[in-house]
């Protein structure tokens, strides 16, 4: 019952959400996790917070800047399938709660060269996952996060039980490996997050966040311009948002998600799990978004199956 072989990724564009994969949730945690890559110095009141500081606690290879890491849904299969078999079952493990192996279920999902994994317990949120927990953790968390081979990462959020499955599989890196918004809310400012890497070094001449048709600048918030997390604030009405990113270097243009766009409010989803519109609306189009079935929102239920607001976590890593 546990054979789930991923859809392949050529039937989507880089990014593009495939059966709810992944939610916003999900490219929240993948989006810190490389932010915690690219500058993990600059997270030392998250640290603080969880008890512990970079410049003390970190070792040089940790405290040393890497890749943002690519978006892999295989992976990101493989998390959400562990973190819902620990919500459902009431276990808090690497093995599945049928005693499968952390071996064996990676394997079902991700034919990769070797693999990593961190899982976590009772956190608010995702930020606080990764920073006042994995990044804070003496028991490898941090040194799988940090580890500079992993190229690849699918993330799943089930209720505050979170879990990363990094890989390495000689993937071709793309300049922009993940994006998201936040906070989800219908009016105010909205601020995004994209990521950025170069693989020679080249800073973007243009990173922008498409939002309902109209492009905003984006500046770098963390990390350097050609390994780094860039950030735009936008103010935004009750409506239906959609976006997407969009960078212009070395004479050729990127985007993420590749082909279609991400959303929140009332919008007509073609994803609703995922929060995904199909389609994007070129800089200067209608301002509207439709496609789909009306939907809104992600729900996750409340309660943690007697783990509720427990602060634990664990690392497992297997590289081949």
């Amino acid at each position: 019952m546990f054979w789930m072989m991923a859809m392949s990724l050529a039937m989507a564009g880089y990014g593009d959400a495939v059966d709810g994969y992944p939610t916003w949730a999900e490219r929240d945690m993948h989006l810190w996790t490389s932010a915690a890559r690219v500058d993990p110095e600059a997270f030392e009141p998250e640290y603080n917070a969880g008890g512990c500081s970079f410049y003390e606690d970190f070792s040089v290879e940790e405290q040393t800047p890497k890749a943002p890491v690519m978006w892999n849904l295989d992976l990101n299969k493989a998390a959400r399938f562990h973190s819902q078999d620990m919500y459902d079952n009431g276990c808090f493990a690497h093995e599945s709660c049928d005693g499968t192996s952390f071996e064996a279920r990676l394997q079902r999902f991700y034919d990769g060269n070797g693999f990593g994994e961190n899982i976590a317990s009772g956190y608010p949120n995702v930020y606080a996952a990764v920073f006042e927990g994995w990044m804070c953790s003496t028991h490898g968390h941090r040194e799988n996060i940090m580890y500079p081979a992993w190229e690849e990462l699918g993330t799943g959020a089930v209720g505050t039980l979170h879990t990363q499955d990094f890989g390495m599989n000689g993937v071709v890196a793309r300049r922009l490996a993940m994006g998201v918004h936040e906070p989800e809310l219908p009016v105010g400012i909205a601020t995004f997050w994209s990521t950025y890497a170069h693989p020679t070094g080249n800073a973007p001449d243009s990173l922008t966040v498409v939002l309902d048709g109209k492009a905003h600048e984006m500046v770098l918030a963390y990390g350097v311009e050609a390994s780094g997390i860039y950030r735009a604030d936008v103010e935004v009405e009750t409506a239906c948002h959609s976006y997407y990113f969009s960078v212009e270097v070395d004479g050729a243009e990127e985007r993420f998600p590749e082909t279609g766009s991400y959303a929140w409010g009332d919008c007509m989803y073609d994803d609703t799990g995922a929060g995904f519109i199909e389609g994007q609306e070129a800089p200067g189009g209608c301002g509207c978004a439709s496609g789909g079935l009306v939907g809104g929102g992600i729900a996750w239920p409340l309660a943690l199956l007697g783990l509720a607001w427990r602060r634990r976590w664990w690392t497992r890593v297997s590289r081949l």
